[in-house]
């Protein structure tokens, strides 16, 4: 499969060649760069000489789209190419990535998606593998679920395979740990580790998520209660708004936490689409807090979590989302919403979680502006049920 990447930057087209691979890892991709879409025009038109494979796949910039006034566009519309998928990436207002939308519909091209910077696995995997994507792969449509299979990890979906990690949480005026975060990996009957990203857009996709989330609330619970060390810090867990619609799923959680009262425990909400029944999701949530287990609002400012959200339910935290931490030292713009979401959570009592800590210069930023919490590298990466306790130990030592 041979893809086109259309930027004029050279550290973008090298990062969104590396987060496309990511997606397209078990195909046989050649990926090739256009600066310009002069340069982009005369690589599709080498592709019609006898003997060189077709474009399967266009990723085009959208400052190209601006820059060039739609030249790439139009050239597709002379050639009557009305098949060759493309994908429109970068940085822009929703209302200009509508327009780009609206303009190639009229001029029937294969647009198959719009997707805004910073790319995710997520956002990538559902673009591609759409039903108006054709991609030539010699790989069954969708591709990807040749792969692994939504099968093969609902076989999988298990608290045998399933294996959980810990990202620890740091209160940034004391240094003390205050909680972990669990994450999940799968790992398959030939021996494979299966990550998130490899599984989570399947389990949304087939509406399975909350089967996870199960998984991974009782296995924690069981680690929690093997450790009572372990009593002394908050277990948060990862769930989604689709979750959250099942009432037997919901009844479930209450009835396993009262069997677990000294467990102090937080789910951390992710919206990674428009809820479908926010009355029926906001209930439920209200439902879960009056069991006494908290909620936080996770990656704010970057999913669909918004200020509505903070304002119909009760949230004990907001999680600031890595996108933005994780390079504020270089990028004004993203401090001055970090600072922001901040300034937010002080004044309506929330407590704020920066994500995606990875030097002491972003931690300094982040305790100057009164940040609470951190998570990140910068302290750790993801810890094995198997490190975990070493690793506390070893930090309370260092410590004190």
């Amino acid at each position: 499969m041979n893809v086109l990447i259309v930027d004029n930057c050279k550290y973008a087209r090298r990062t969104t060649r590396a987060k496309f691979s990511e997606v397209f890892r078990e195909l046989d991709v050649e990926f090739e760069n256009a600066e310009n879409s002069k340069s982009a025009i005369s690589s599709l038109d080498n592709t019609k000489r006898i003997g060189l494979s077709k474009v399967n796949l266009l990723i085009i910039d959208v400052n190209i789209i601006i820059e060039d006034k739609f030249t790439l566009m139009n050239y597709m519309v002379r050639v009557e190419d009305y098949f060759t998928p493309f994908i429109i990436i970068g940085s822009a207002d929703n209302w200009f990535f509508e327009f780009v939308g609206d303009v190639a519909s009229n001029l029937k091209l294969n647009l198959v998606g719009t997707i805004k910077s910073p790319l995710t696995y997520v956002e990538i995997y559902n673009v591609v593998t759409n039903e108006f994507c054709k991609l030539s792969t010699n790989k069954p449509v969708p591709f990807l679920e040749s792969i692994y299979g939504t099968t093969c990890i609902k076989e999988n979906l298990n608290m045998k395979k399933l294996c959980l990690y810990y990202q620890p949480k740091v209160d940034i005026k004391t240094k003390k740990i205050v909680g972990f975060e669990v994450l999940s990996r799968i790992n398959t009957n030939n021996n494979q580790t299966l990550y998130p990203d490899d599984f989570i857009p399947f389990l949304e996709k087939e509406k399975q998520s909350y089967k996870l989330t199960k998984c991974v609330f009782e296995k924690a619970l069981e680690h929690w209660e093997s450790e009572p060390v372990l009593k002394d810090y908050n277990l948060s867990i990862n769930i989604s708004a689709d979750d959250l619609r099942r009432e037997d799923f919901i009844m479930d959680i209450v009835n396993q936490f009262e069997k677990h009262r000294d467990i102090d425990i937080t789910f951390e909400l992710t919206e990674y689409a428009p809820i479908e029944n926010e009355f029926l999701t906001d209930e439920s949530i209200k439902k879960v807090i009056a069991s006494g287990i908290r909620f936080s609002l996770d990656d704010f400012g970057k999913s669909y979590s918004s200020l509505k959200r903070l304002d119909s339910i009760p949230f004990d935290e907001i999680k600031i989302d890595k996108t933005f931490v994780s390079d504020m030292d270089v990028n004004h713009q993203h401090q001055v919403i970090v600072e922001a979401i901040i300034e937010l959570g002080s004044k309506l009592n929330i407590k704020v979680t920066a994500e995606g800590v990875e030097t002491y210069l972003i931690l300094d930023m982040l305790y100057n502006m009164n940040c609470q919490y951190v998570q990140g590298y910068y302290y750790s990466a993801p810890l094995s049920a198997s490190e975990l306790l070493d690793w506390i130990e070893n930090y309370n030592k260092n410590f004190q």
